[in-house]
């Protein structure tokens, strides 16, 4: 099978888009699927590209809320193609466009209730692809000297305290796997802390996907309005949910891609 990728984020040096793309290649090569051509956020795709593959995947990651980039919605009226790993928030008038669609998942709870009722194909709540490498960061927790590790948030709010990394800091995961506990204010961080079993408080971004994962962790207590109640706040171990929650994960996106390659 020939296959497309769009909205391929990894280009923008953030530490979560990029493990995103690697659990994309993982993904393709244990299954024998070419991957024909990626096209990053803001590219222009080429047509005949799109038309001469078996499939195009939307990675719609955190990029569809809000009615931004809505012509990521578009891809599903001309090509025969699947939208997954996303966030979904307050697009208006995308029912007809979601229908359009062979499958549908998205990362975290709130985004399904978000998406208009009537849509033909159930969307699938789906952990994020960077749970594909759930076994690597259980094996690489490093000494944890550090102490608390704080990240900013997308919101583009300093925290009224010192962060400790931002999400382009090259050496992200190497201070985040060193650190005692963490307060995240970054989707991919949460995920990571989860998977290093790292004890973590978080507070909001720029759309519901932190509050929304929490829930389906079943951790929501660990959730807080800023940065300084999550800091003031922070778990002493990690529930035993977030670990379950991360065990399951990467069944669940094998059997995801599974269903859409079948």
């Amino acid at each position: 099978m020939k296959v497309c990728l769009l909205n391929d984020c990894s280009d923008s040096r953030h530490f979560g888009c990029e493990l995103v793309k690697k659990a994309y290649l993982h993904h393709f090569e244990k299954r024998g699927v070419e991957l024909v051509r990626s096209y990053a956020k803001r590219e222009t795709w080429d047509p005949y590209v799109l038309d001469s593959v078996d499939l195009v995947i939307v990675n719609a990651e955190g990029t569809v809320h809000h009615g931004k980039h809505a012509r990521l919605l578009d891809v599903g009226v001309e090509y025969n193609s699947v939208f997954i790993n996303s966030v979904f928030q307050e697009n208006l008038y995308a029912n007809w466009e979601l229908n359009q669609f062979n499958f549908v998942s998205v990362r975290e709870s709130m985004s399904r209730d978000d998406m208009i009722d009537n849509h033909k194909y159930e969307p699938v709540v789906v952990p994020d692809l960077i749970f594909t490498h759930a076994d690597m960061f259980m094996n690489t927790r490093g000494d944890r000297r550090i102490g608390t590790f704080v990240s900013n948030s997308s919101t583009r709010i300093t925290p009224g305290m010192p962060v400790t990394a931002d999400c382009k800091d090259p050496e992200f995961v190497q201070k985040l796997s060193q650190s005692e506990n963490a307060v995240c204010g970054r989707f991919h961080a949460l995920c990571i802390a989860a998977m290093l079993d790292i004890p973590f408080s978080v507070y909001p971004g720029n759309t519901h996907k932190i509050e929304g994962i929490m829930r389906d962790m079943r951790a929501s207590e660990n959730y807080h309005a800023t940065a300084e109640a999550a800091h003031a706040n922070i778990p002493e171990t990690v529930s035993s949910t977030v670990q379950a929650y991360v065990r399951d994960a990467p069944g669940r996106i094998d059997a995801m891609f599974d269903e859409i390659l079948r």
